[in-house]
């Protein structure tokens, strides 16, 4: 057994030891055994056992790796999935109403063994629970959460937990471990020793020398703690493993045990001297504690701008890093640009070259062409001319016309009027006619024939209307017409000059792009005189 689990409280060296050798007794030769831990978030058995392969299942978390969260009373596995199904001081943690499903559900894992250890309801383990419980509240003025969870739901009983293993088929065996009157002294001798942190190191030796020396003999009589064994089938009991136990043990062993106890009489004795003044101590250290966290405060502010320091440094660097590369990336890229440039204005160079040559083989072309438009502007400002002629003489007439349009607009005007003088007329002679009808019926006739020649003369007149206004539409037509032949006539000479300008800005660009102007400029009497018009 290696030195830690020497230095493991006796309480809980005692129940992991007793379950390993009797599972060593049972075991078939060489057989590796697959366990189930039920209520072993902590895995120690794994510790006792490491050769068997252990499984821990528990309410509660922890760091343990391979542990499976479950309730043991509806255990997360398939029937005799594991050789043996354990529990440690568990069974009286467990609520009465669900112990019997918690045997029943460690029965149905299990394909050979079930070991149910820990404390079983009698008169006298009881009453020894409650003396610690009665020693915790008024010598150490302290609880303790598992005997506190013993008393509100009480431990459970041996023989009902033997007949559901029975119901099971299983045949049982039970192994007793821990005299009860030695496991309270020890208990409160343990509990001691834990609440005084000095004596936490004294406590380690102490569970050394009982693990190594006293465990093999604690039982007898009356005992605290029952490993309470049911086998399937041909699994084989416990039997050696009671047989092999010392019957007592040895009187110098117990003697050491009395001389600590002794002692540590004398020391709680002395404590009313020293507690004050361990109180001042503890007083002081922490008030150096309070002291010390607000130095580690100052420090952890110091070590995060510290941190934030060398962050920033760190940032720059990269950034500057960074910035270089980008700087070596672009000066790379300049000298690579720097180089297509001086490819491209060699290129460009040649072909410049070879367009001068082309532009010196067209010049003479272009200057026959020049002379050319030339010659057809001075013709085509001949024509301007005459058409200014023309078009002078379209608007004398034009201007004619419309005088004489006026004089017989004003002549219609005026027949218009005499038109109404003879209607005026026409009216009253009717209203004599009708006088006179009413006064000489005889004269019928001769105002007959007189209207009549009433009617023709107006009936020349509209006629005569008619006519002037033929002649009027006529004269209008045909000066819109004319109108309309001398725009045309002015936007085709606009078109022609448009032409021009184009083909000579067009001529002056390409002789300023090989550097060479080829006309001097003009000054503006010169530029006014070849203005087109």
């Amino acid at each position: 057994m290696t030195a830690d689990l020497l230095e493991l409280p006796f309480d809980q060296y005692q129940r992991y030891r007793l379950v390993a050798d009797i599972l060593k007794e049972v075991r078939p030769k060489g057989r590796t055994l697959s366990i189930l831990d039920v209520g072993g978030r902590t895995a120690l058995l794994r510790q006792f056992l490491p050769n068997d392969d252990v499984t821990a299942v528990d309410l509660e978390v922890s760091d343990e790796p391979g542990l499976v969260l479950g309730d043991g009373s509806r255990l997360p596995f398939q029937d005799g999935s594991f050789d043996v199904v354990a529990g440690f001081d568990t069974l009286e943690h467990v609520p009465p109403a669900r112990r019997t499903a918690f045997v029943d559900e460690c029965a149905r894992v299990a394909s050979r063994w079930v070991v149910l250890i820990g404390p079983y309801a009698s008169k006298r383990v009881n009453e020894a629970e409650e003396r610690l419980v009665d020693f915790l509240r008024e010598k150490l003025k302290t609880e303790h959460r598992y005997l506190n969870e013993h008393r509100s739901h009480g431990l459970p009983s041996l023989g009902r937990v033997e007949r559901t293993l029975n119901k099971h088929g299983m045949k049982t065996a039970c192994v007793g471990q821990g005299n009860l009157d030695r496991w309270l002294g020890l208990m409160c001798l343990e509990l001691y020793l834990d609440a005084d942190p000095c004596l936490r190191p004294v406590a380690k030796r102490f569970f050394r020398f009982y693990n190594e020396t006293l465990y093999s003999s604690d039982h007898g009589g009356d005992m605290y703690r029952h490993a309470l064994v049911g086998a399937k089938g041909k699994a084989r009991l416990p039997k050696q493993v009671v047989v092999d136990r010392e019957p007592a043990a040895n009187p110098a062993a117990t003697q050491s045990v009395l001389a600590l106890a002794r002692e540590l009489l004398a020391l709680d004795s002395e404590r009313d001297v020293w507690t004050p003044e361990l109180e001042r101590l503890r007083g002081v250290i922490d008030d150096l504690g309070a002291d010390l966290d607000g130095h580690r405060t100052s420090l952890k502010h110091l070590e995060v701008e510290r941190d934030d320091a060398l962050q920033e440094l760190e940032e720059d660097r990269v950034r500057q890093e960074k910035t270089q590369a980008v700087l070596r990336a672009d000066l790379e890229g300049h000298r690579e640009s720097l180089v297509q440039r001086d490819q491209d204005l060699a290129s460009a160079l040649e072909a410049q070259a070879q367009q001068l040559a082309a532009s010196e083989q067209t010049e003479g072309e272009l200057r026959g062409e020049l002379d050319e438009h030339q010659s057809e502007l001075a013709e085509l400002k001949e024509e301007c001319a005459r058409q200014r002629e023309a078009h002078d003489e379209l608007s004398s007439d034009l201007k004619g016309h419309r005088k004489a349009l006026a004089q017989r607009e004003e002549d219609l005007a005026a027949s218009h009027q005499l038109l109404e003088e003879q209607r005026k007329a026409a009216e009253a002679m009717e209203e004599d006619l009708r006088m006179q009808i009413q006064a000489h019926a005889t004269g019928r006739q001769e105002l007959m024939e007189e209207q009549a020649a009433l009617q023709s003369h107006q009936a020349e007149l509209q006629e005569a209307l008619a006519r002037t206004r033929s002649t009027l539409e006529a004269g209008v037509t045909d000066n819109i017409a004319l109108n309309t032949d001398n725009i045309a006539l002015n936007a085709e000479l606009d078109f022609v000059r448009a032409s021009l300008r184009n083909r000579i800005d067009n001529l002056k660009r390409v002789l300023r792009g090989r550097g060479e102007p080829f006309l001097p400029p003009r000054s503006e009497e010169s530029a006014g005189s070849e203005e087109v018009p």
